[in-house]
């Protein structure tokens, strides 16, 4: 099975595309499962498998951090092209018709959330789900073999990643960046501009090998003024400036493995809507600087990151507060 079918529930109203989360996967007879992150902020997202068929038809059912279900259904049948948000009926077996609303998550797949105990009983105890669009009349079946036991695994596997979820991400130092929505060419194009207008010296871009592992999951990286810096770019659909910048520093906050402080400062790029955002991580004698500039370039969030690793200060946390504003606008 392709990789990128485990990730198609978390294409649902307000979510953004999902990146599996590592060593996380697993298989119940016929169905293939995995835990996913938010691929914006980095968070635990849910957990879900998926089941194929002979008419090319596929199933995923999933449980959300919120303990929401997910039930995705793709078919041919689907006419997605004509479709925004969906009504469907959910018949399994011989129990009471259940109505839930969904949307169309990619071609011809359509997501539903529920959080009704008598629906996940029924995907549970039943042996098929008939998914009827009234407004189409198409009418699609799936067998529900095995889901018995499914529904409490994928349960298990989200209560799972709440628990430990400081571990996993401890031990999981890439993160997880979404393919850029610019051509490598324009981003180097990009950097290069920024790199200049901010008077950096002694740059030097970086192979995969000469990076550490922070910045292996970004298109570009490079080395400049003792900091390692990055560039990527993001289609206005994963969220606007504000909303990435919350993912940013929530993903960050979840890595620190000490004291972590953030906060932001205006940037005047004249018409071009700016972010700029800074942090620390506090670990032992360490302190991780970190800082984002996003950029709002018509279809586009430019994001541009870098981090820098000096001693930690001596002085209290009042100053600490006010020397890393200082310290992080050197950069």
């Amino acid at each position: 099975m392709k990789a990128w079918l485990f990730g198609l529930l978390l294409l649902i109203v307000g979510v953004a595309q999902a990146e599996t989360i590592a060593n996380s996967g697993f298989k119940h007879q016929n169905w293939d499962g995995a835990a996913y992150t938010d691929q914006v902020t980095g968070n635990f997202s849910h957990c879900s498998a998926f089941a194929s068929y002979v008419n090319g038809g596929m199933l995923h059912l999933g449980v959300q951090y919120d303990y929401q279900f997910l039930i995705g259904a793709s078919s041919t049948r689907f006419n997605t092209q004509m479709l925004g948000n969906v009504e469907g009926l959910l018949i399994m077996d011989q129990r009471k018709p259940k109505t839930l609303q969904g949307r169309v998550a990619g071609e011809n797949f359509l997501v539903f959330t529920t959080d009704d105990p008598q629906v996940v009983e029924g995907i549970r105890k039943s042996r098929q789900l008939q998914l009827v669009l009234p407004r189409s009349g198409v009418v699609e079946t799936y067998s529900l073999q095995d889901t018995f036991d499914l529904v409490p695994i994928l349960a298990n596997c989200v209560e799972y990643h709440l628990k430990n979820w400081q571990a996993i991400v401890r031990n999981n130092t890439q993160p997880a960046v979404p393919q850029a929505s610019l051509s490598i060419d324009e981003l180097y194009s990009i950097a290069f501009m920024l790199l200049k207008d901010m008077e950096s010296s002694d740059v030097e871009f970086l192979s995969m090998e000469d990076r550490p592992a922070y910045a292996q999951a970004y298109p570009i990286a490079w080395s400049a003024d003792g900091a390692i810096g990055v560039i990527t770019s993001l289609s206005k659909e994963a969220g606007d400036l504000q909303q990435l910048s919350a993912g940013l520093t929530s993903s960050d906050a979840g890595r620190c493995e000490g004291t972590y402080r953030t906060g932001s400062t205006p940037v005047n790029l004249g018409r071009v809507p700016t972010r700029n955002i800074y942090s620390a991580c506090e670990v032992g004698q360490t302190v991780h600087f970190i800082r984002y500039i996003l950029f709002d370039i018509e279809e586009h969030i430019v994001m541009l990151g870098m981090r820098r690793d000096m001693d930690r200060f001596s002085e209290s946390n009042r100053l600490f507060d006010e020397e890393l504003i200082k310290n992080i606008q050197q950069f």
